[in-house]
C-alpha cells in the first residue's frame, strides 16, 4: 500500500466511512426493515446531533433522497463537509476505493455498499 492510500485510510475519508458503517450497523440492528433512504436520513440526523451544522444537515437530508447505497452516502457527506467534489479525478477514485474497503471491513452486505434497491 502506498503512503497516499494509507493517509486516505487513516484520515477524513476512511474515518467518515468507518463512522457511517458503525452508525449503519447500529441503526439496522434497531430497525431491520428500514430502507437505505430512511437509514441515511436517520444517520445524518444522528451525525448532526453530535456536531450541529444546520446548513450541512439540510443539504445532506435533501441529498439523502437520492442515496442508493452507503458508498454514495459517504461521498455526499464528504462533498458537503470536506470538498470531495473539488478533488482531482485520480484522487476521487482512490478515495472511492478506500471508502468501499472500509465499509467491507464491517461485513455490511455488498448490495448495501455498492447498490441497493432502496
Amino acid at each position: 500500500m502506498g503512503i497516499k492510500k494509507w493517509i486516505v485510510q487513516k484520515g477524513t475519508i476512511g474515518s467518515t466511512a468507518r463512522t457511517v458503517a458503525k452508525w449503519y450497523l447500529a441503526l439496522i440492528a434497531k430497525h431491520p426493515t428500514m430502507g437505505i433512504v430512511d437509514l441515511s436520513k436517520a444517520l445524518i440526523i444522528s451525525r448532526y446531533a453530535l456536531m450541529p451544522n444546520s446548513a450541512h444537515e439540510s443539504t445532506l437530508l435533501t441529498l439523502a433522497e437520492t442515496v442508493d447505497n452507503l458508498s454514495i452516502l459517504v461521498e455526499f457527506i464528504l462533498i458537503v463537509e470536506a470538498g470531495f467534489s473539488e478533488m482531482a479525478l485520480d484522487d476521487k477514485e482512490l478515495c472511492r476505493e478506500v471508502i468501499k474497503e472500509e465499509l467491507l471491513k464491517y461485513n455490511i452486505p455488498q448490495n448495501i455498499i455498492f447498490n441497493s434497491t432502496r
